[in-house]
């Protein structure tokens, strides 16, 4: 929220995604950006994979 009062609307997501980057470093959270995630269909990985926006404290999905 506090990268959201600070922009307003109307942005791309590139811009929130970087404002919420600076936002993780001043709040001293550990984080990857962009972190590639393998996916898997009946324990057999696909040629797909997903890309999460945040990986926070190497647990939480962002």
């Amino acid at each position: 929220m506090t990268v959201h009062k600070g922009l307003g609307a109307g942005f791309l997501e590139s811009v929130y995604h970087e404002a919420l980057e600076k936002e993780f470093e001043v709040q001293n959270v550990i984080f990857e950006s962009k972190k590639k995630l393998q996916v898997y269909y009946n324990d057999a990985p696909l040629q797909k994979y997903f890309i999460a926006d945040f990986i926070c404290f190497d647990k939480t999905i962002v």
